[in-house]
């Protein structure tokens, strides 16, 4: 399965898919194409079986990730060229990565506003899901076919649900529904996690409107992820020793990359297997 990651220009999302994926810092990526990578999922219980059966290799298991084109709604996106919703389409679930912070680069809107960012990002989302219902209605309308109705039906209420601003993963459907819609890749019934992505003091302290943010993905049923790519950064260029005490004066226990990469997987619908022995543990 495939994870990408969406948001504004400069929220951070490209940095924290450069930490996940292990691509160095230094490698210049367009922001204008998807770019693709693979995370290793830390796993506790790997690391158990691991210590108990003594293997002579440790597998964890691993997550695609697609860093998708930034969100940047410039006039030539509003006329359809849009290499975010071609690339968007093609992954299973989206992990929508939020700027916060304050220091260092500044918004590309002026002001750092998490809940007009996610209005915005929810909002592409839906006028996409949108348009493609709106256009498949007109076409099944026009042909008047009774074993048509079952389909228009279905996407009327999917219509309705978009006009309302609610997320498709937010209406109830049955076996032969969800089938049905399986095939438009919609997107607002993608599995999508949000990523809050502060600076130092926001990490320590909180950020001004949290309560009032928080309430807002509560009420449209989106996980969160509190973590702070500048954090990261620092954690990932120390020595052992020294990235020990790091987090200690922080108050983690562990990177947020690897809470990060954890709580994606977690998100996903899959099952897992384990497989124990001398020669290997995944």
């Amino acid at each position: 399965m495939k994870i990408g990651l969406v948001g504004l220009p400069g929220s951070g999302k490209t940095t924290l898919f450069k930490l996940l994926t292990g691509i160095r810092d230094d490698l210049p990526l367009s922001g204008m194409e998807a770019t693709t990578g693979t995370a290793r999922v830390p796993d506790e219980r790997i690391d158990y079986l691991s210590k108990l059966y003594k293997p002579r290799k440790t597998t964890y298991a691993q997550i695609d990730l697609v860093d998708l084109p930034g969100l940047n709604f410039s006039e030539e996106q509003k006329k359809g060229k849009n290499p975010f919703l071609t690339a968007v389409r093609h992954v299973d679930a989206l992990v929508a990565v939020i700027q916060v912070f304050k220091e260092g680069l500044p918004h590309v809107l002026g002001e750092v506003n998490p809940g007009r960012d996610l209005d915005m990002i929810h909002s592409e989302l839906l006028f996409a899901d949108w348009e493609v219902i709106e256009k498949r209605i007109e076409r099944l309308g026009a042909k008047k076919k009774k074993e048509n109705e079952t389909e228009l039906e279905l996407l009327r209420r999917c219509r309705e649900a978009l006009e309302e601003e609610s997320r498709l993963t937010n209406l109830p459907f049955n076996e032969e529904e969800a089938e049905l819609l399986r095939g438009f890749q919609f997107l607002t019934l993608k599995p999508m996690l949000v990523v809050i992505n502060l600076d130092t003091k926001g990490f320590k302290t909180g950020f001004l409107g949290k309560e009032e943010f928080l309430a807002g993905l509560q009420e449209k049923g989106l996980p969160f992820l509190e973590v702070s790519a500048r954090i990261e950064q620092e954690i990932a260029e120390l020595s052992e020793d020294d990235r020990v005490l790091f987090m200690d004066d922080l108050g983690i226990t562990e990177p947020g990359i690897a809470r990060l990469a954890r709580t994606v997987y977690r998100h996903l619908p899959l099952l897992s297997f384990f497989t124990v022995g001398e020669a290997e543990v995944k």
